[in-house]
């Protein structure tokens, strides 16, 4: 397989790939994200599938790899290919839904004097040839930065002295803007020498050294580096640094939410369920035992009090028992909390949060304990759906009326619910819809054998 297609950051077709040729130098694998060219300029894309032909006659080079592994699983890949033609997106509008927080990036490019250009001639703009004395000063420039300068014909401009070979442009492929946390620490190096031995190596001069030296002696666990520096002084430990005496670690910390602390164990006595509870519950759990076949989707049609959560839980409970994960959908991010809270109880230190509440990289953290199969369940509203969650066994739409599980701003403008509903059809997942007044739509597939319909009358 010599040739990756690729769906890349550009405006074109809503279901269109690119091939690009795989250089020898690299891997390439489906659902992994590369820089490739495009135009004049370099953009991201996500590799679809390997064929041993491409789409055409000519073909350039995938450039470079984001992430060296993939990102994306093969059920994803599918997901993102239904929702831009059911949605008429872009395939990468699509599949960057899925993606690290953190991972979506533009290169920036620079401009410079070409090397052996000719001096510039008389013909040039007055903006040009100021231009041109500045990049003679500084060596280097942002083109966006140039383009601004130059006032409103600037792009014109630039593209012109690129033509003419008196301007070379260099682009620079960023890193993607968030990453794992890392905390400093420092402690005793590994070394046979004799600690008084050591001790006699830090000069009487260094007293800083010497007392951070004997307080490493005698604490058996590594010192935070902040902390160091802060009592001792930067330079005391990288004198130690310096001398071997001392080693640095990096340790990997995690960015948790706040409302993911585990909550107790619930003290009540266990819900009892309504006969009509049960019969909804049997048959979610037998669906979910299922195997090899799409279940057909349940909506649970009850007031507030009718018990409809306390069936989310207990099937949730099956899922996972059955070695399968579950996805809980809530319609905003203000409901999350007490959701959050239930199932905390019921699933103590399992449950991933995601929503554009938490800081950046409280979310990336979180996608990537997803992706390692640390958390059985993740809840959140609509974006929680592309959590990169293996072996999914089951996808709750609590309140699946409201509109708020519509994504209306960008591209693309698809409905949670439908996407719920396709994704299950995909990996196999029950889909188990909730609501005191259901959509209209779902009610009508109730009513017409779509969807399974259990009526919840109030436990009152």
């Amino acid at each position: 397989m010599n040739y990756a297609d690729i769906a890349v950051d550009a405006p074109i077709g809503y279901d269109k790939t690119f091939s690009y040729s795989i250089p020898g130098s690299i891997d390439v694998e489906p659902g992994q994200l590369v820089w490739v060219p495009l135009g004049t300029r370099p953009v991201q894309g996500v590799v679809f599938q390997l064929s041993a032909q491409p789409q055409v006659e000519v073909t350039k080079d995938v450039l470079a790899p984001v992430e060296p592994s993939p990102l994306i699983s093969a059920i994803g890949l599918d997901l993102a290919r239904w929702i831009g033609r059911y949605y008429m997106a872009s395939l990468f509008e699509s599949v960057v839904l899925m993606l690290p927080p953190g991972f979506g990036n533009r290169v920036r490019s620079y401009l410079q004097i070409a090397r052996h250009a000719n001096a510039p001639s008389d013909d040039l703009s007055p903006e040009a040839l100021k231009f041109f004395d500045h990049l003679a000063s500084h060596g280097e420039v942002k083109e966006r930065e140039m383009v601004k300068a130059m006032g409103r014909d600037g792009e014109r401009e630039v593209r012109r002295l690129l033509n003419r070979g008196l301007l070379h442009r260099r682009w620079d492929l960023p890193r993607p803007r968030m990453s794992h946390h890392y905390d400093r620490f420092v402690r005793l190096a590994a070394t046979n020498v004799d600690l008084d031995e050591s001790l006699q190596q830090v000069e009487a001069k260094a007293p800083r050294q010497s007392a951070f030296y004997e307080y490493l002696a005698a604490t058996p666990e590594p010192v935070p580096l902040a902390e160091a520096n802060k009592e001792y002084g930067a330079s005391a430990v990288s004198g130690l640094l310096a001398r071997g005496l001392v080693s640095m670690e990096w340790v990997r910390t995690r960015r948790e939410p706040a409302l993911q602390s585990k909550s107790a164990e619930d003290s009540d006595h266990p819900v009892v369920l309504t006969r009509p509870q049960e019969r909804a519950l049997e048959e979610i759990t037998a669906s979910i035992n299922t195997t090899g076949t799409s279940p057909m989707p349940y909506l649970l049609h009850g007031v507030t009090g009718s018990g409809k959560t306390e069936v989310y839980l207990r099937a949730l409970e099956h899922s996972i028992g059955m070695g399968k994960k579950g996805i809980y959908l809530v319609p905003e991010i203000s409901l999350t909390p007490q959701t959050v809270h239930q199932l905390n109880s019921r699933f103590s230190g399992r449950v991933a949060l995601i929503h554009s509440g938490l800081t950046l990289g409280e979310r990336f953290d979180q996608w990537w304990r997803i992706k390692d199969g640390e958390y059985d369940v993740v809840v959140g509203p609509r974006s929680a759906l592309f959590a990169p969650l293996p072996d999914l066994g089951l996808i709750v739409l609590d309140e699946e009326h409201e509109w708020t599980y519509k994504q209306q701003d960008v591209a693309p403008r698809y409905h949670a619910r439908e996407v719920a509903l396709k994704l299950a059809d995909l990996s196999g997942a029950v889909v188990v819809m909730g609501s005191a007044t259901p959509d209209v739509e779902t009610y009508y597939r109730a009513k017409h054998g779509t969807y399974k319909l259990f009526e919840l009358p109030d436990r009152i």
